[in-house]
């Protein structure tokens, strides 16, 4: 598999500060010493980051469960079939060349790989 930079959703648990209640995305700070980055909604999801006190994080979408989901953070990646890609003319760009590819969602503290996330 190759690994390719790739804006996906992942999910976080944490205490959170609102800078913009009322707008989608919301603007939130990481209110804790550390929050943990996680591939799905649950502790069954592994880990992916670890964000320090006052990170901002856009918030998409918040779930049952304290958990929401936000825009992954600087750094984050996934993986992807090789052939599933080709290079285009600008470097480190890819496109997909298979419809419904789904990506799995990398991480940096873990070897792990397996939840996959976003279909292209």
């Amino acid at each position: 598999m190759l690994r390719c930079t790739a804006v996906a959703w992942l999910l976080i648990a944490m205490r959170v500060t609102a800078i913009h209640a009322n707008s989608t995305p919301q603007l939130a700070v990481v209110a804790t010493a550390e929050a943990e980055v996680r591939s799905g909604p649950s502790l069954k999801y592994y880990a992916t980051d670890r964000l320090i006190n006052g990170t901002e994080v856009e918030i998409y979408k918040q779930s049952p469960g304290g958990w929401c989901a936000i825009r992954p953070p600087a750094g984050s990646f996934s993986y992807i079939q090789v052939d599933a890609v080709e290079p285009t003319e600008l470097p480190d760009v890819f496109t997909c060349n298979k419809a419904g590819m789904k990506t799995r969602v990398g991480s940096k503290l873990t070897q792990r790989f397996n939840v996959q996330y976003v279909a292209l």
